[in-house]
């Protein structure tokens, strides 16, 4: 089976960055490579962590705000670590999941539009990840700007400088990993909508020609070929969504309570920052706003990804309903019983098998989330100032 361009595309800047989900794909001989270079790398990034915490120590000695940037920078570190490993364990459930992907491809591919729409997201991957390599670059050198004089950068500065910009890229990169995916399934729903969309008017182009019992025969061995087909699809979108569910939910879930807190405490500092110059007119606090907003920009960048996607979704499995709805009407005024079954046993289907993306079968990932996170954070944010007796 031939696979999708835009997953192999990012397996394989995951596999760059040190997450393995083919691991389970893999030869012996490179299993082995693997795990090696998996060792070697959660040591190295150790070690860069310990000297990052120390060169921190001695820019921040004395600040309250030292201990936040420990905690933060434990806290990406663990996240990091369980990235890999979780990628590596993972790894036959994304073999199930890449067999899913490549019988949607087999089965579609022949759709143009569908064709010209893997291409735009393969193009869209690479947009999105060399955005997020600049983007995560340009964080860490406004945020050093105040602080470091860029002509007397040392070797242990080079190496913060170069691992958090790692880390950022890796932390975010997930999330386009994670709405690839996503998006597959959209695609996919979207053919089958079309499909779905051309036999109902075929139908009713035949309905005003035809009354001749030989091309009804026809039509009937015509429309058992496509809900077969329907079925197929359906059944492994079903199947890929579940899949999804064991392979990103946890990872995911840890990912979104990480942007909420960071997105919170950016949105906190802006305020902080702000009132600090209103009431003390000073502006030096310029660069450490700009990348807080920068900071800000890029949390919601992300997150307002993947929700859209997850709610597109949703969105065609609503449409999906409707139309086989509206074709069961038309076979209905037909009188077509062979037809009206096909349809109807297709539609149980949609009804009692549901395509979701949940994360740990608990959350939905849709626009709904979105709201629900903007109001917490502005609720925590509240509280945050009327403690911080700023105003």
């Amino acid at each position: 089976m031939e696979e999708i361009k835009a997953i192999k595309l990012v397996t394989f800047i995951e596999n760059c960055i040190c997450v393995y989900r083919n691991y389970a794909m893999c030869t012996k001989r490179n299993k082995k490579i693997i795990s090696l270079r998996i060792i070697v790398e959660i040591i190295i990034v150790f070690f860069v962590n310990i000297n990052n915490i120390l060169l921190l120590h001695k820019y921040y000695n004395g600040s309250g705000l030292l201990y936040i940037i420990y905690l933060f920078l434990v806290v990406y570190y663990i996240n990091y670590m369980f990235c890999i490993f979780y990628g590596a364990l993972q790894g036959k459930a994304y073999r199930q999941l890449i067999f899913c992907f490549n019988k949607i491809n087999a089965i579609a591919k022949r759709d143009k539009s569908y064709k010209k729409s893997l291409a735009r997201l393969k193009n869209m991957c690479i947009v999105i990840s060399i955005a997020l390599l600049i983007i995560s670059a340009l964080s860490v050198f406004v945020d050093r700007s105040n602080s470091w004089n860029i002509y007397e950068v040392s070797l242990r500065d080079s190496l913060l400088i170069l691992s958090k910009i790692h880390m950022d890229f890796f932390y975010h990169f997930e999330y386009v990993v994670y709405f690839t995916h996503i998006k597959i399934f959209h695609l996919t729903l979207r053919y089958l909508n079309s499909r779905v969309k051309m036999a109902q008017f075929e139908m009713k182009m035949t309905r005003r020609d035809v009354h001749d019992e030989g091309e009804r025969n026809i039509r009937i061995l015509l429309t058992k070929e496509l809900t077969t087909e329907w079925a197929v699809l359906y059944k492994c979108l079903v199947f890929g969504t579940k899949t999804m569910k064991s392979l990103f939910g946890l990872q995911m879930l840890i990912a979104m309570v990480m942007s909420f807190v960071n997105f919170t405490l950016s949105l906190y500092g802006i305020i902080l920052i702000c009132s600090i110059g209103i009431i003390f007119k000073e502006q030096s606090q310029t660069a450490s706003q700009h990348n807080l907003l920068l900071i800000l920009t890029y949390y919601t960048a992300t997150m307002l990804l993947i929700f859209i996607v997850a709610q597109s979704v949703y969105n065609e499995v609503e449409m999906l309903k409707r139309n086989l709805a509206r074709m069961y009407n038309i076979l209905a005024v037909d009188s077509d019983e062979t037809q009206q079954k096909l349809v109807k046993d297709f539609l149980r289907m949609v009804y009692k098998n549901k395509v979701e993306i949940k994360m740990l079968s608990i959350f939905p990932v849709g626009m709904p989330m979105l709201t629900f996170f903007l109001s917490l954070s502005a609720s925590y944010v509240v509280v945050m100032v009327q403690f911080s007796n700023v105003f």
